[in-house]
């Protein structure tokens, strides 16, 4: 399964210069290679738009690191770059993930009879 995150040219330049720093968290390799490998931005009526495909686990993996980077860059103020970055992933990964039960972990099938 393919998700597909869409971020500003800020955005992606953003994203981009926190991998090249290289501070912990470090992305995954793999990820941060189809990130480098993204196209580069192209107009739309809302500015430029950089498209980022990846399969679903690189997308959780984006997700996380995504999240680590965010905190790191919220310990001493906000940090809304950061934020919408975080929401971008966010909305692309959200609508694949698992189920989950009101009791907690992924949604199990129910035993037949």
């Amino acid at each position: 399964m393919r998700i597909s995150i869409r971020w500003t040219d800020s955005e992606a330049q953003a994203v981009l210069a926190a991998i090249d720093e290289g501070a912990a968290p470090e992305l995954a390799p793999d990820v941060a290679a189809s990130i480098r490998a993204a196209p580069t931005a192209r107009p739309t009526d809302a500015g430029p738009v950089v498209v980022l495909d990846l399969d679903f686990q690189d997308g959780q993996r984006l997700k996380a690191w995504c999240d680590a980077r965010r905190e790191r860059a919220t310990e001493d103020e906000p940090n809304d770059l950061w934020t919408r970055i975080v929401a971008r992933v966010n909305e692309a990964v959200q609508p694949f993930a698992p189920a989950k039960e009101p009791g907690g972990g992924a949604e199990r099938p129910r035993p037949t009879t």
